[in-house]
């Protein structure tokens, strides 16, 4: 299958998943990701806010926030076609947030970071390999953020979205660490950085 072919048959398969498994799943990713070494070490981490069947990742903001760590969200920046960061310091969704043209939350305030940074990033997307490789939602908005960063990328997925291999290209930034709710998989050293 062509990128394309995958991105849309793994999303309508994500799509279908059951609203209440969708949080059952999350719930165990997030119980993985605070398992990391790597995030408990993290002082800011970026997390995006989910959208629909995405892995759902308000507990882990949460989480991050009570612990004292600073957290940044992407938003969209669509006159330069770029995701930009943002620090927040709540999840107040009715006083602090709007809705983007894509139905997806964003903070009111905006005063952009530099993705330098950030420690930890964790990331959506389509469908993953165990090598870290990923295909997202085809605006190419990570792809531009991930070449920019130099911290640890955390994929998070749903076990069916980690396939054995997938067709990359050589401007393909790979994940470092895969979390879904069957497993995580170190794809590099944190030391090869």
């Amino acid at each position: 299958m062509t990128k394309q072919q995958l991105r849309k048959h793994y999303l309508a398969l994500r799509d279908a998943i059951a609203p209440q498994a969708i949080i059952e799943k999350s719930y165990t990713i997030h119980n993985q990701i605070l398992s990391l070494p790597l995030y408990q070490e993290a002082q800011f981490v970026l997390c995006y806010l989910h959208f629909r069947s995405e892995v759902h990742t308000h507990s882990i903001t949460k989480d991050a926030l009570q612990q004292g760590k600073k957290v940044a969200v992407p938003v969209v920046d669509f006159s330069r076609n770029v995701l930009q960061l943002v620090q927040i310091h709540s999840l107040d969704f009715e006083q602090d947030y709007i809705k983007n043209k894509y139905g997806i939350f964003e903070p009111k305030i905006r005063q952009y970071l530099s993705p330098k940074l950030i420690d930890c990033m964790l990331v959506p997307g389509a469908v993953f390999d165990v090598t870290g490789a990923r295909i997202g939602y085809g605006g190419g908005y990570y792809d531009k953020l991930l070449c920019e960063s130099t911290c640890m990328t955390v994929g998070l997925a749903f076990d069916f979205q980690l396939l054995p291999v997938l067709p990359e290209e050589p401007h393909d930034k790979k994940m470092d660490i895969l979390v879904t709710e069957e497993r995580v998989v170190i794809t590099c050293s944190p030391l090869a950085r």
